[in-house]
């Protein structure tokens, strides 16, 4: 009994230790699964905190770009929001800078204290129509500032739903293409009116027979305008032709002219101009100037010739008309002079006439009372000689002064001033008018007898009006002198010159304020001819006044000014 109850002992015990050592076993597994969980939550722990500051500091960032994303938009988008009646419940910085309007002026008013005056109803029934049925508007509108300056936004307008699917507001976003809009504008205008010009340039082109044409040197081909066209009579108006076929049109002699002028500004690279001859598709003759400028590459290579063409047919015949007039007025002007150079003849004829007359009947006289002897004889001869020849130059004078002369010579201004002298100073003599001479003796390239019957015509008005006047000191001045660039002729009198009234017509043809038997009134017109005309210089009439010696003055002066190059 004892012996069981020791072995129930030594199972009892048995049991208590294994009991015991797994009970150990346990408490160890647990401490350390608590260990470890321990260590678990605190990784967990830190990492959820890196985590979470992670997240934080991500969150803080985010907000700031947000704050700057929503503040780049302010400033440079065009927005703003408005509740279902329109009224306004949100505009951005960018809207109130375009407008003009601060946001507390914008804020609860509507959008119509921007609407532009000319924009219609219709417009925007349309627009409120889209966006309230859920869609979006898409327009340019144009607006009005604050200023009452028009503005041009590309305008988008969209409705903003809830998660019900119903509108909550309305917000618009919009772009500033104001500038474009003006220059499309003023493009349009610029367009406009240049297919406005190229009809008055068409019509002008109609009007003054002038039209322009192209020559393309690859393929040969001259392109014409309307104009151009009609002018070279081309078939059917054509607008092409070959080169070729162009040159038929010319005249042959002239069509040489053509293509040496054209080859030398070719080669020299610069403009071209000549008149040439043109037969018509009828058979007439028409006269045409042709102005023209190559066009070159980069290369140097000609690519093109621009021209104009001017149908110069009726010019030319008016001119031609306004010459047989001018020739006409030149000849009665020179019939005029002639009347007052006879004048002249018949008073430096009387003395020599009246010589020889003398001598004539002295002799006469002593031969038949048979004193005329051989010395008396040559003294009466050499007397008679004498006077023939003067009367013969005179005549010399008189026949070189209304001979013709076309051409041009050099000539020196104090001989045509003495030949003027010659031909009236007998004249102005007899009538005590005293001539006062300034000579700067220099040469002209002109026809001399113009400038002849120039001096002449306003030596002889002078005359007349000092006689007019019935004058005691009656003077003429005639002074010369020369710029760098032109020469000068002055002629002035003491007649008390101009009326005022009158000076500016005294070169109109057959202004006068003579009676009709003393004057035609071309003399000083002819004057104005020759000189602008033909010699390429000025004349003008003043009123003056000087003095000299003791006699204080006032007359008329005529300036002629001639270029050096005549």
């Amino acid at each position: 009994m004892s012996d069981i109850n020791s072995q129930l002992i030594k199972i009892e015990n048995s049991l208590k230790k294994n009991i015991q050592k797994e009970l150990k076993r346990d408490i160890a597994i647990a401490l350390i699964f608590l260990i470890v969980l321990i260590l678990l939550v605190l990784l967990v722990n830190r990492i959820t905190s890196k985590t979470i500051n992670k997240f934080k500091k991500e969150v803080e960032n985010s907000d700031d770009y947000l704050k700057q994303y929503l503040s780049i938009i302010e400033k440079s988008n065009i927005v703003s929001k408005t509740d279902l009646e329109g009224n306004i419940i949100y505009v951005s910085d960018s809207f109130c800078d375009i407008t003009g309007y601060s946001k507390n002026e914008l804020l609860g008013k509507t959008h119509a204290l921007l609407r532009h005056p000319e924009t219609t109803n219709d417009f925007f029934d349309n627009m409120w129509h889209l966006i309230k049925s859920k869609h979006t508007f898409k327009s340019l509108v144009r607006n009005i500032t604050k200023d009452k300056n028009t503005i041009y936004l590309n305008t988008t307008i969209s409705p903003i739903l809830d998660k019900n699917g119903e509108i909550v507001e309305f917000i618009a976003h919009r772009f500033d293409i104001t500038k474009e809009t003006l220059l499309q504008k003023e493009l349009e205008k610029q367009n406009k009116e240049l297919i406005k010009s190229q009809d008055i340039l068409k019509e002008a082109q109609r009007i003054a027979h002038i039209g322009n044409w192209e020559y393309d040197f690859n393929s040969n081909l001259i392109t014409f305008s309307d104009e151009s066209s009609k002018i070279f009579s081309l078939e059917n108006n054509k607008k092409t032709i070959h080169i070729n076929d162009f040159k038929k049109i010319f005249f042959p002699e002239d069509l040489i002219k053509i293509e040496e002028i054209f080859n030398k500004s070719f080669d020299e690279k610069t403009k071209f101009y000549n008149e040439y001859r043109i037969i018509r598709s009828d058979g007439k003759i028409s006269y045409v100037e042709i102005n023209g400028i190559h066009q070159y590459d980069n290369k140097g290579t000609p690519i093109r010739t621009l021209c104009t063409v001017h149908d110069v047919s009726q010019k030319n015949k008016a001119q031609k008309e306004l010459q047989e007039k001018d020739l006409m007025l030149l000849q009665q002007s020179k019939m005029a002079s002639m009347g007052e150079m006879l004048s002249n003849i018949a008073h430096q004829w009387r003395q020599p006439l009246s010589v020889i007359s003398t001598a004539a009947t002295g002799a006469k006289v002593l031969k038949k009372i048979g004193k005329y002897n051989d010395k008396e004889f040559d003294e009466t001869m050499t007397m008679i000689n004498n006077s023939v020849q003067y009367l013969s130059k005179t005549i010399d004078d008189f026949r070189n002064f209304f001979k013709p002369n076309e051409n041009k010579s050099d000539f020196k201004i104090v001989d045509t001033i003495s030949k003027t002298l010659e031909l009236l100073s007998p004249q102005f003599k007899a009538k005590d008018i005293l001539i006062i001479k300034k000579i700067e003796n220099f040469q002209i390239f002109a026809m001399e007898n113009e400038l002849l019957q120039v001096l002449i015509n306003i030596m002889n008005n002078a005359r007349d009006q000092l006689l007019k006047k019935n004058l005691e000191n009656r003077i003429i001045f005639i002074d010369t002198y020369s710029s760098a660039d032109n020469l000068f002729i002055k002629i002035k009198d003491t007649g008390n010159g101009i009326p005022e009234n009158i000076i500016n017509r005294i070169f109109e043809p057959y202004f006068t304020t003579k009676h009709k038997s003393e004057g035609t009134g071309i003399g000083l017109y002819m004057c104005e001819e020759i000189i602008v005309k033909h010699m390429k210089g000025t004349i003008y009439a003043r009123n003056c006044s000087g003095q000299y010696e003791d006699y204080t003055y006032t007359g008329a002066e005529f300036v002629i000014k001639l270029p050096k190059e005549g």
